[in-house]
């Protein structure tokens, strides 16, 4: 994971706000498991193996907030580069944002190597263990 936290862009309803924060935290928390967050770079690579294309510069801008309107083209692009629908970024209601959201949240989590450990340990307890801690701490 990159050192900053996706909580770093969580806005009023845990929603990122705007888009840099929300493409941020696609790079964060959306890759294939067994290594790390996608780069820049990797984004870029895949926009042009599809003839498209995609500057350093306009995505770097993208990311820092540079640039906050990127065409619909290129947020489909995006969009398809991470697997998730392009409402992600153009959803007025946020419906689909807060739901992606809050998988993302759980994604976070269970990449969380203490929360890992924990849960296995949990689940290799038999049942009356489990339901007797979990009562204890009021779950």
């Amino acid at each position: 994971m990159t050192t900053t936290s996706a909580a770093t862009y969580k806005g009023t309803f845990g929603v990122p706000d705007g888009f840099a924060a929300q493409l941020n935290q696609l790079f964060e928390t959306i890759y294939p498991p067994g290594r790390g967050p996608f780069t820049s770079q990797e984004l870029i690579q895949w926009v042009h193996a599809g003839g498209m294309r995609l500057s350093a510069p306009y995505l770097s801008q993208l990311r820092t907030g540079g640039r906050q309107r990127p065409s619909q083209y290129m947020i489909e692009l995006i969009a398809e580069f991470f697997g998730i629908g392009s409402e992600y970024f153009t959803d007025p209601e946020g419906n689909y944002r807060q739901r992606l959201d809050a998988e993302l949240e759980w994604l976070a989590l269970a990449r969380n190597p203490d929360v890992r450990r924990l849960t296995t340990m949990l689940t290799d307890l038999d049942t009356d263990t489990r339901e007797r801690l979990m009562a204890d701490v009021g779950i």
